[in-house]
C-alpha cells in the first residue's frame, strides 16, 4: 500500500482540529505518521472543565514524560456549566490539584480560566458567610497558581467572571508574580449589576469597593510588563468603586481596552502617562461622572483633545466598540450622541448611576466635533510609522 503524502496528513490532521473533533485523539492511533503528525496538534492546547473526570485526564497527561509535556502550549479552563452540589466539593480538589501541576508543563504560553457566568451570591452587600462553589473554586484555583506558579514560559492570561469579591490571595507576593511576566494580561469581573435595578433604598456594596480599591489595584499594579492590558466591568469603575492607577507604569504598554470606566483624572492620567508606547486604545461603555451640582473635571471634548494633542503614537482609537473614523462618519445623530455618556448618581437609589440627557449639557455639540477630529487625526497616522520616544 502506498503511504499517503505527508502533506496531505497534515491538511487533514488541521481539518479534523480546525473543527474541534475529538477524534483528533483517535486519529493518532491509526498509523505511525498520523500519530507523529496529529500528536502536537492534540497537546497544543488542553481544555478543563468543571468536573472531576476532565481534571483527571489533565492530571493523567502531567504525569506523562516531558516529550509530551512539553507540546502543551495553551491551557483553557471551561467553568460556564451549572455544578449541582452533589460533586461540587470533588470537582474543587480535583481542580486544585491540575492547577497545582501547571508548572509541569515547561511551554506554556497562554492560560485561560473562564469562570461561571452568573453571579449566584445570596448577598452582594456583604462577604458571603456560605459562598457558592464557583467563588470557592475561584479561590483554590487562584492559590493552587499562588502556591506552584505556572512556568515563567507564560505570557498570556486571560481571565474572564471573575467574581468581584475581595480576597487575601489577591494581595498575596506570590500571586502577585504570576503576573509580573506577562505581557497580555485581560480580566472580565462579575458582580451583583442588577441589585441596584431592584432596590427601593440606600445601599452601599462594600465587597464590591473593596474588591476594585484593594484587590484589583494590588494585580494592576503587578502588571509591570504589559504589552497589552484589557479590563472589563460589568459596573461602573472610577465613581463609587475606584481601580487607583496612581503611579502605575508599564513601560512597554501598546493596548488599552477600559469597559465601563469613569474617565476621571486617574484614568486619564494613566492613559497619558503611557503615550510614548500607546498604540491601540479603546473604550467601551465609558462614562464622565457629574456631580449633583453639574459640575465635572472635564468633558469628553477637552479629554479628546488632550488625547489629540498627546498620544502621537497612537494609531487605533475604539470609542463604545461601535465606531471608528468610518463607521462615525456614516452613523445617524441618535447613535453619534448615544456614545457621549455622562452620568450622575440615581436620586431614587443613592447607588445606582444614571444616563444624562445631552441636551442638558451645553458641551454635546463641542464633543461631537472633537471625537471626529480626534478619529481623524489617528486614521490619518495609520500610514505613518508611531514617533520615536
Amino acid at each position: 500500500m502506498t503511504p499517503l503524502p505527508v502533506e496531505l496528513l497534515e491538511a487533514i490532521t488541521k481539518i479534523v482540529k480546525h473543527d474541534g473533533n475529538p477524534d483528533l485523539f483517535s486519529l493518532r492511533l491509526v498509523s505511525k505518521a498520523l500519530n507523529q503528525i496529529s500528536t502536537p496538534l492534540a497537546f497544543r492546547e488542553i481544555v478543563i472543565k468543571d468536573s472531576v473526570k476532565s481534571a483527571r485526564a489533565v492530571a493523567f497527561v502531567q504525569r506523562c514524560d516531558d516529550s509530551l509535556r512539553s507540546l502543551v502550549r495553551g491551557v483553557v479552563f471551561s467553568g460556564d456549566e451549572e455544578v449541582t452540589d452533589t460533586f461540587a466539593e470533588d470537582n474543587r480538589e480535583a481542580l486544585q490539584i491540575v492547577f497545582s501541576g501547571l508548572g509541569k508543563f515547561d511551554n506554556l504560553k497562554t492560560l485561560k480560566l473562564v469562570f461561571y457566568g452568573w453571579f449566584v451570591e445570596e448577598d452582594s452587600s456583604v462577604m458571603p458567610e456560605d459562598p457558592s462553589h464557583y467563588l470557592l473554586l475561584q479561590r483554590q484555583i487562584f492559590r493552587a497558581l499562588s502556591s506552584s506558579p505556572p512556568p515563567e514560559s507564560l505570557v498570556c492570561l486571560t481571565m474572564e467572571n471573575v467574581i468581584s469579591m475581595p480576597d487575601d490571595i489577591y494581595l498575596n507576593a506570590d500571586f502577585h508574580r504570576i503576573f509580573t511576566g506577562l505581557q497580555d494580561f485581560s480580566i472580565s469581573t462579575l458582580s451583583d449589576a442588577f441589585l441596584s435595578l431592584e432596590a427601593s433604598y440606600d445601599f452601599w456594596q462594600e465587597p464590591l469597593v473593596e474588591f476594585w480599591a484593594a484587590s484589583m489595584t494590588a494585580v494592576v499594579r503587578a502588571c509591570t510588563g504589559l504589552t497589552s492590558l484589557t479590563i472589563r466591568s460589568d459596573q461602573n469603575v472610577g465613581t463609587f468603586t475606584e481601580l487607583s492607577f496612581d503611579g502605575i507604569s508599564m513601560p512597554h504598554l501598546s493596548s488599552l481596552i477600559l469597559y465601563t470606566f469613569s474617565l476621571e483624572d486617574d484614568v486619564v492620567g494613566f492613559i497619558l502617562r503611557h503615550k510614548a508606547t500607546l498604540q491601540h486604545l479603546k473604550l467601551v461603555e465609558c462614562s464622565i461622572f457629574v456631580s449633583e451640582g453639574g459640575g465635572f473635571t472635564r468633558p469628553w471634548h477637552a479629554v479628546f483633545s488632550l488625547f489629540e494633542a498627546e498620544l502621537h503614537n497612537l494609531q487605533d482609537f475604539v470609542f463604545d466598540a461601535f465606531f471608528d473614523a468610518k463607521s462615525l462618519a456614516d452613523s445617524d445623530e441618535f447613535k453619534r450622541k448615544s456614545v457621549l455618556r455622562y452620568t450622575r448618581q440615581d436620586p431614587h437609589i443613592g447607588w445606582g448611576l444614571m444616563h444624562l440627557d445631552l441636551e442638558e449639557l451645553p458641551t454635546a455639540n463641542l464633543d461631537l466635533s472633537a471625537l471626529e477630529s480626534l478619529l481623524a487625526v489617528v486614521k490619518s497616522r495609520r500610514s505613518s510609522p508611531p514617533l520615536e520616544k
